[in-house]
């Protein structure tokens, strides 16, 4: 039995750097390595590098043959290329049955098999134990009904089966992530070219316990955060950095600092086995409560945690309350200068994240949410232009009611679904599309001399589009 993952190509608005090692894939490869023979092409990572993707998959096809071709993780923003991995797999010579997942099929999977007939069914949600349990019965679709979270098409309509959550002892039992298929040294090569140390992601939780009405993790994994054990996390980090010889390593968790608790057992295991030359980076919300308890960012300090990502999104109060960041918005402004304070006291950097567009946000605010970060001076701020994406309550109300929320589509094309493209592809009761991308230079502009400022893909492209309309195009 012959399975290839394939990791489609990303976007051509994404930049090269997001070349980086797919957590997602490289699971379900663990996990279906017991019933299959498994393979593993990243298209993305190839083209990263200048070469030809499509000549390695079709190389590949021919000289594997694989019974099952899987595709993903599909984001909204490669969803379209991997429609178009599909036609190329039904077309070889010896086509395989073609599945796909990830997090924008699992919501949009009727448009998928309406769309890409190709596609013969879709992955919803967690697929560690779904796609191994579909392996041995993929001959007989009679079978399909009786497996857990998959869509298909059955007598001319499309057929949903019950998605479920891996337990919790499902979730901690999970297998290592089966690096081994990787072409590692590649993800290292793109590394190097743009100027960052290469790194592993790791998974500590799956789920949050917010509600932001731009993020579908919620959706994805639910309100409770399930936690893998301290230490077969910590085992895990120990031997990539063995086997693989890495010294970076990225948690994938949404919200990796839910728990206090969790995450220091993680950082005192590091020190235990004196892994603390490692550096490790991962997500919190500002109002954490790490940064309550100083102590506890120095055990993380100790462990290597070099860089925390927060999700800051904007300071004004009314803005945070309208997008559900927290049961506290009167207090976010606070939060976010004392978790940056606590950062730079213990020598932790602070690598803040700021959404451009939401709704409230109009021009004189979005100038003082720059104001705000200049005098913050956190290490870094980087931004985004707001994204309905699938599954997201803002999609929601964009479709069936966007005058609630004053947020509008300029586009229905999932390639440009994506932060690093940045031409917007919404507009608000009080911003314009012109006015979105006039203050997403001035973010850069302004910052700079303050911070390293940056915007989600390349901040040329804004300019450009700046400089034209200044000079009248």
């Amino acid at each position: 039995m012959r399975v290839l993952l394939i990791n489609p190509p990303y976007s051509p608005f994404t930049p090269p750097e997001s070349a980086v090692p797919p957590l997602g894939l490289a699971r379900i490869a663990a996990a279906s390595r017991a019933v299959a023979d498994v393979r593993v092409l990243d298209m993305g990572c190839l083209e990263a590098l200048g070469r030809d993707s499509w000549t390695a998959l079709i190389d590949l096809l021919d000289e594997y043959r694989p019974d099952i071709a899987g595709i993903g993780p599909l984001v909204t923003s490669n969803v379209q290329k991997g429609e178009e991995v599909a036609r190329v797999l039904k077309a070889s010579e010896h086509p395989p049955m073609i599945v796909i997942g990830g997090p924008d099929p699992t919501f949009t999977y009727q448009e998928r098999l309406e769309v890409c007939k190709d596609i013969e069914v879709v992955f919803l949600g967690e697929a560690e134990f779904s796609f191994p349990a579909f392996i041995q019965v993929w001959q007989q679709p009679e079978e399909w009904f009786s497996l857990k979270g998959i869509a298909f098409r059955h007598d001319g309509a499309t057929q949903v089966t019950q998605r479920t959550l891996l337990t919790p002892r499902e979730f901690a039992a999970l297998p290592p992530p089966a690096w081994d298929l990787f072409p590692l040294q590649c993800y290292a090569e793109v590394a190097t070219r743009a100027g960052f140390e290469p790194y592993l992601p790791v998974e500590s939780s799956r789920g949050c316990p917010f509600e932001c009405i731009f993020c579908a993790t919620t959706q994805l994994f639910a309100h409770r955060v399930r936690h893998r054990p301290g230490r077969v996390v910590v085992d895990e980090i120990q031997d990539n950095a063995r086997r693989y010889g890495y010294r970076r390593f990225v948690f994938n968790d949404d919200n990796a600092t839910v728990s206090k608790y969790h995450i220091l057992k993680i950082a005192k295991g590091i020190i235990n086995r004196k892994l603390e030359y490692l550096q490790v980076a991962c997500s919190t919300t500002v109002e954490a409560g790490i940064f309550a308890d100083k102590d506890a960012l120095h055990l993380l300090k100790q462990a290597g945690f070099r860089e925390l990502f927060m999700g800051c999104e904007s300071p004004h109060p009314d803005i945070i309350a309208m997008v559900g960041k927290t049961v506290h918005p009167e207090r976010w402004p606070e939060y976010i200068s004392h978790a940056v304070s606590m950062c730079r006291e213990v020598g932790i950097a602070s690598r803040t994240n700021w959404i451009l567009g939401l709704p409230g946000d109009a021009r004189e605010k979005f100038l003082a949410t720059i104001d705000f970060i200049r005098d913050l001076k956190p290490d870094s701020a980087l931004l985004s232009l707001l994204q309905p994406y699938p599954g997201t309550r803002l999609a929601s109300l964009m479709e069936s009611d966007p005058a609630s929320i004053g947020v509008y589509k300029l586009t229905s094309n999932p390639s440009a679904m994506i932060a690093s493209k940045f031409d917007p592809v919404v507009y608000t009761r009080w911003m314009s599309r012109e006015e979105m991308i006039e203050l997403a230079y001035k973010f850069i502009q302004l910052l700079s001399p303050y911070c390293e400022s940056n915007v989600s893909g390349s901040p040329y492209y804004i300019f450009e589009l700046w400089r034209d309309k200044q000079r009248g195009r």
